[in-house]
This record gives C-alpha cells, sequence and structure tokens, in this order.
C-alpha cells in the first residue's frame, strides 16, 4: 500500500496501482499488506480505481523485504534494584499510592 486517506487507498496490485475505495479504510497504513474484495473497477483519465471492500490487513516481513529482528537473551533483571527507591521521582507519590505497587514487607 503506498498512500492512505480517509476514503482511498493507493495499493499495487498484479495490474498496476490502482485508487482502492471503501467504507473504514483509513485505520489502514502505508506498507502493509491488504487482501480486498473488489466490487467494482473503473478508470477515470487514465488512472485505474477500484471499490469493494478490505478482507485483511497485515505485515509481510518477506513481501516488504525487512530482515527480521535478532533476539539475544540478556538474563533477568530484577527492576526493583534498577528503579527504586522512587523517592526522587516526581511521580513517586502517585505511584506509591496505588495499592498494586506498595513494597513488599
Amino acid at each position: 500500500m503506498l498512500k492512505v486517506n480517509q476514503r482511498s487507498a493507493r495499493i499495487v496490485s498484479e495490474n498496476g496501482e490502482v485508487t482502492f475505495r471503501a467504507s473504514m479504510i483509513w485505520h489502514l497504513v502505508p506498507g502493509r499488506v491488504v487482501d480486498v474484495n473488489t466490487t467494482k473497477r473503473w478508470t477515470h483519465w487514465g488512472d485505474a480505481y477500484a471499490s469493494g471492500t478490505v478482507e485483511k490487513s497485515f505485515i509481510d516481513v518477506g513481501v516488504l523485504g525487512l530482515e527480521p529482528l535478532l533476539l539475544e537473551p540478556l538474563g533477568e533483571t530484577d527492576l526493583r534494584e534498577v528503579h527504586e527507591p522512587l523517592e526522587g521521582d516526581r511521580y513517586a507519590p502517585l505511584w506509591l499510592a496505588h495499592p498494586a505497587a506498595a513494597p513488599p514487607r
């Protein structure tokens, strides 16, 4: 998908670029792969248009040519040792007021 606005998306299809119109298309983002169900196709001033519904939208790393991020085990970290005490933090009073954030006794 190349471009999205509130009523349409410019997508690359088997036949080239086409402006696809559908309701609720604004939630799509450029770079995603979409499966569409086309109900109507037309040409206006040499540009291809289609309308229908978006069946599915997903990211296909292989199609986009992206390298997957490698994950490395870093071991375990005790976050209380890293982020406490909270006294110097301006949000400490709010954090400590929450019952789930109370330190163990």
